[in-house]
This record gives C-alpha cells, structure tokens and sequence, in this order.
C-alpha cells in the first residue's frame, strides 16, 4: 500500500506532520520530494472561491441536502 506523508526533517529524524500509524520498528521506503506549496499557506477552499459566480442555479446551497441526499429536511 502507498501513502503520501507530510513530515519534518528535525535533529536528524524525519517526523510526520499529523497522524500516522505504523507497527513498531517496520521497515519503510521513503521517497523524498519537496512539495510545491507551502502546507502553512495553503487556503484549500481558495480554490472553489467563485467558482459558480456566473452560475444561473443560485439555489446549491438552500438545496444542498436534496442535491446530495435526494430529500430535503424542511
């Protein structure tokens, strides 16, 4: 199985950035890149920001559990 890991080099000892699960002393393969953003000043809703500005259904969010669930709570 392959993960994507955020870690921390620090003191010689690379540590993951959030929570991650490994049996004690298990043999890895790690393959070092670096990323292309900085994961401090990443926004992620930045991205969808306007993104149906122009969008003739003005209703997604008034009706968002019927476009999802199929019902609507009200």
């Amino acid at each position: 199985m392959q993960q994507v890991i955020n870690a921390v080099y620090e003191d010689g000892v690379f540590k993951p950035v959030g929570k991650f699960k490994a049996p004690h002393r298990k043999h890895l393969k790690l393959i070092i890149s670096e990323p292309t953003h900085n994961l401090q000043s990443v926004k992620p809703l930045s991205g969808i920001v306007d993104l149906a500005k122009f969008c003739p259904d003005t209703d997604v969010s008034v009706n968002h559990d019927l476009y999802l669930y199929g019902e609507n709570p009200l």
